[in-house]
């Protein structure tokens, strides 16, 4: 009996849940906002509204994805370097992580990922290369070596769930979304 009931709320609920247009979900992958000197992307998240997939609830959506900050995860140094004054050298930067997501249990990293345009899977992986030359002095001082290290960058967002028209709660993601580069000068 209990298990009926729970199905009648359900179905009554669903009967009140507003039609879900999926193309007005879509975010567009051609504009990009560069954050900070840090090497990291934002999408651009002004189209976003909500998608749906198979792997949330009937009626479940999220809305009103914003950008919610960044910062820098310095415990995981993922490529460095010691270079002589004057001295160059190309970093390839290649890192994978997991997008977290918290406050919420019906969206997934993937679903996440999916609806800003990041990836299609949980995992976000990036590559990239940086030229780096080291200086022969800073601030009037001589430079015997320069360290280079690059740490994965993270962003942050925040985005509200509705279960059919009513929202349910608000819910935060974590996803990579490039690199901080760090120089340590040798005097």
């Amino acid at each position: 009996m209990k298990v009926l009931k729970s199905l009648f709320v359900l179905l009554f609920f669903i009967s009140l849940a507003s039609p879900v247009n999926a193309s007005s979900g879509n975010i567009s992958n051609t504009e990009e906002t560069y954050i900070f000197a840090d090497f990291g992307k934002v999408r651009n998240l002004e189209n976003s509204s909500y998608i749906i997939t198979p792997y949330m609830w009937i009626g479940y959506s999220i809305k009103n994805i914003t950008a919610n900050g960044l910062y820098t995860i310095y415990s995981i140094p993922i490529k460095s370097g010691k270079l002589s004054p004057g001295g160059s050298n190309t970093f390839s930067v290649s890192y994978s992580r997991t997008t977290t997501i918290s406050g919420v249990l019906s969206v997934g990293p993937s679903d996440f990922n999916t609806t800003i345009g990041i990836s299609s899977s949980s995992a976000v992986s990036i590559s990239d290369s940086y030229s780096y030359v080291c200086p022969n002095s800073v601030s009037g001082r001589i430079v015997k070596s320069c360290t280079v290290t690059y740490y994965p960058l993270i962003q942050k967002y925040k985005f509200d769930e509705y279960f059919g028209s009513s929202k349910s709660g608000v819910g935060y993601a974590e996803a990579l979304t490039g690199f901080t580069q760090s120089v340590t000068f040798g005097f």
